[in-house]
């Protein structure tokens, strides 16, 4: 009776160790849920290995085509577009080179600029990045120097106010407000006093919390401008682009998912955009040119545009979401356009192109077959090389 006994009372121990063990599992597993410190596997992986390049009809995903010729004026001479928002009928350009973000109308006549350099009281030192609040009507320009956000009014430019982040091992890349007020912040250099990876700071600056933290990885090289690692992609969900990994994040306010994967493995060519725990210096001595940079990554609701370099040369790609099928750009046919520079733009379901206006001869010269649509070739005959570019605004199919 007694061994019974025993036996019964040495099961419930073990029982209740494994239940408190298993507790103890799902409440740890509970906090890095919470934490989405990390996510291991993608939902979808984009198999980047095409044979061979392919003309390409982008005309199946647009639905009509705006063409604006900026206006030139001796103060508004842009040098490097770097970012396009549309907003309330206003085209907001980021030149990074002038470190000015001009305004126009959607007719390309200018309305104002904000280009306040300097260290004093309500200047920015740098211009790393802009995004827009659209519920506030604002213009966030982030300061990475300062380590300060500037607001102005997307009506004239006139400053709103200032937040200063508090944490100032804050080194982020690219910032974007969220529908919450919040700040979503990346940076891809690592540093073990700074934040890296991707994290969120309240509506006044603080350190929020941290979505993914990535560890022992030196930057491949500086971007100059900074491409756009984070964009609105739908009504209150945001993509956000992880230039190290090679990863598509997905983030609507709560949970931070990992959607895509873009594999380069069977590429002649190194897995990753930089090498973990290599620095730049050591990196120029080795002389590694065979590790892929994804300049511009562009996501709709139906498809990814990447524009990707190696060994010095561009490619770009385009994924259909529906087909899951990956093309290879390489030329267009029959789209009524020229392509321009693809430009990095924040808006859902907008993408848009660059044409330099010092290019817009030769580029008229080389249609021999009258393929350049009748609008856009009357732009392009009255542009003086030294005028400002002609923006091409493609909206897609939904």
């Amino acid at each position: 009776m007694k061994n019974n006994i025993n036996k019964i009372t040495t099961f419930r121990c073990m029982f209740e160790r494994l239940h408190i063990l298993l507790i103890s599992i799902l409440l740890f597993g509970s906090i890095g849920c919470n934490n989405n410190i990390k996510e291991t596997y993608a939902k979808k992986l984009i198999n980047m290995k095409v044979e061979k390049e392919e003309l390409f009809t982008l005309k199946n995903y647009v639905d009509s085509t705006v063409y604006v010729k900026l206006e030139t004026d001796t103060n508004i001479i842009m040098r490097s577009i770097h970012r396009i928002n549309i907003f309330e009928n206003k085209i907001f350009i980021h030149d990074s080179k002038m470190k000015t973000l001009f305004v126009f109308n959607m007719k390309g006549k200018f309305l104002f600029k904000i280009h306040k350099v300097g260290m004093g009281p309500g200047e920015y030192a740098s211009f790393t990045s802009f995004c827009i609040d659209r519920k506030k009507k604002l213009v966030l320009i982030h300061d990475l120097r300062k380590n300060t956000i500037f607001k102005y009014s997307t009506e004239n430019g006139e400053l709103k106010g200032i937040i200063k982040i508090k944490d100032h091992k804050s080194f982020a890349r690219d910032i974007t407000v969220v529908e919450s007020g919040d700040f979503l912040c990346y940076s891809n250099e690592y540093n073990k006093e700074a934040y890296c990876g991707f994290w969120l700071l309240d509506s006044v600056g603080n350190f929020k919390k941290q979505l993914w933290k990535q560890t022992d990885v030196f930057p491949y090289g500086s971007f100059e401008p900074n491409p756009i690692f984070i964009k609105q992609y739908k009504n209150s969900i945001y993509t956000l682009y992880d230039a190290v990994n090679n990863d598509l994040y997905h983030f609507d306010g709560i949970n931070f998912t990992k959607e895509y994967h873009f594999d380069f493995s069977e590429l002649p060519i190194s897995t990753v955009s930089m090498h973990p725990g290599i620095t730049p210096i050591e990196r120029f001595d080795k002389k590694l040119v065979d590790i892929v940079q994804v300049a511009n990554i562009h996501e709709t609701s139906n498809y990814i545009w990447t524009v990707w370099e190696c060994n010095n040369k561009k490619h770009q790609t385009f994924y259909d979401k529906s087909k899951q099928k990956l093309i290879k750009i390489g030329g267009f046919i029959n789209d009524d356009f020229v392509l321009g520079r693809l430009t990095p733009t924040d808006n859902l379901d907008i993408i848009c192109f660059e044409i330099p206006a010092r290019e817009c001869k030769d580029l008229l010269k080389s249609d021999k077959n009258n393929e350049i649509g009748h609008k856009l070739k009357e732009l392009m005959k009255h542009a003086s090389p030294e005028d400002n570019s002609i923006v091409q605004i493609k909206y897609m199919k939904k």
